[in-house]
């Protein structure tokens, strides 16, 4: 046994640690726990997961201390996935890269999957509202082998998705086309599948290698794309925005007059 997995289990003889599971269990909450260091907190953490067979939401002060605490979980065998916060740009950008819209996507299609055992996020990352899993699975476009779908609407799919194309898929969120062979790399998979289409069905659909783009063993594998999800509440922060600054510029000339006593 990996002592970063036995480690979790050593909390069950510590007093402080029986008193919090008998205060979750019991229901007799919310409670603290202070004085522990970082490391300490992530042992707490995969401790009360396995004694309480529960799945945890991690509110991590910054996107460090949450990256830290899913590779530490990820070494005492947990599935922790990181969440990070959606950034709200004010101005054109010349380039933006899609790693963490990828990031969040994997996380969130885990949680609907249920497949996972601790979800971590920053406290502004929580602080802002996300599409509802309802809404996200309606947007899911499904890719299996046997599925009736064209390679021109997989392609406008992994398009719409935010996939970026190129000659060959090195990396998450790109995706490319040779003739009736489309290859693409989705965030939530452990590696790139290549779908084999024969007419408007995909006939082969499998994971392979990406050094070698040779085909692996034959599975039966299923993927989810997620198609784009405009957040309303960007554009209502926005407006909110806009607004105070057109009120604040007309109402600037006034305040003037007021504090000179002109009128």
């Amino acid at each position: 046994m990996d002592y970063l997995t036995f480690i979790p289990s050593l909390a069950d003889g510590i007093e402080e640690y029986k008193t919090l599971v008998s205060s979750i269990k019991n229901h007799r909450l919310p409670a603290a726990v202070t004085g522990l260091a970082s490391i300490h907190k992530n042992h707490f953490t995969a401790a009360l997961c396995r004694t309480l067979g529960r799945k945890i939401l991690y509110i991590a002060s910054d996107e460090a201390e949450a990256v830290r605490l899913c590779d530490d979980l990820a070494k005492m065998d947990l599935r922790a996935y990181f969440c990070p916060s959606r950034d709200i740009e004010l101005r054109p950008l010349e380039g933006r890269s899609h790693d963490y819209e990828h990031s969040r996507i994997e996380t969130l299609s885990r949680l609907i999957k249920e497949e996972f055992d601790v979800a971590v996020v920053c406290a502004d990352g929580a602080s802002q509202l996300i599409i509802p899993p309802e809404e996200l699975q309606e947007r899911m476009v499904t890719i299996r082998a046997g599925a009736e779908i064209s390679v021109d609407a997989c392609v406008t799919a992994l398009a719409s998705a935010g996939y970026e194309r190129c000659d060959m898929v090195e990396g998450t969120g790109q995706f490319s086309l040779r003739g009736g062979i489309l290859d693409f790399f989705p965030p939530d998979a452990p590696h790139p599948v290549r779908a084999d289409f024969w007419g408007d069905t995909v006939d082969v659909f499998n994971y392979f290698d990406i050094d070698t783009h040779e085909n692996g063993e034959n599975k039966r594998i299923l993927i989810n794309l997620y198609l784009p999800y405009i957040d309303f509440i960007n554009y209502l922060v926005l407006l909110c925005l806009l607004m105070f600054l057109l009120f604040y510029n007309w109402r600037k000339p006034c305040i003037k007059e007021d504090l000179y006593g002109e009128k």
